[in-house]
């Protein structure tokens, strides 16, 4: 998904996703980025990029001290477990070869009946807890607010 805070106008975002088509090919674009794609073909790119900006905004959430984003994708239930589901952007992990991993995983917020709540993020070998050491109790934090955020 782009994120409104990378694509301020509609060039910018076509610039985006001319280069994902660049760099993945055309088969990578999800909807809203075909969606935009089509919408230049009818002169209704700023349209477009407007109420896709407007959806992205309000399914990304920012932590009050700037060290996590998430980006939510879907709220599933299953059985009486929720799971929220996105990409969780947390800071850089910082290998000892100097070797810097991209703190943008994927994962979900698992809510179970209990309302106990655990996360299960991870970007290649690595998992949420190997990025955010000495974070987690501002993750904790970020993690209880965003599913009071999201049920409301």
């Amino acid at each position: 998904m782009i994120n409104l805070t990378d694509t301020p106008n509609p060039n910018d975002r076509l610039n985006l996703i001319l280069d994902k088509i660049s760099s993945s090919g055309i088969k990578k674009l999800n909807k809203e980025e075909k969606l935009f794609l089509e919408s230049y073909s009818l002169g209704k790119e700023e349209e477009i990029h407007k109420k896709l900006s407007d959806e992205e905004s309000s399914k990304t959430f920012l932590s009050d001290d700037g060290n996590f984003i998430f980006k939510l994708d879907s709220v599933e239930y299953v059985d009486d477990v929720q799971y929220i589901n996105g990409t969780l952007i947390v800071p850089d992990l910082i290998l000892k070869n100097k070797k810097r991993v991209k703190g943008e995983l994927k994962g979900s917020i698992i809510v179970f009946s209990d309302s106990h709540v655990a996360v299960d993020f991870h970007r290649g070998r690595y998992d949420i807890f190997e990025f955010v050491d000495g974070l987690e109790y501002e993750l904790d934090c970020f993690v209880d607010d965003l599913v009071y955020r999201i049920e409301e």
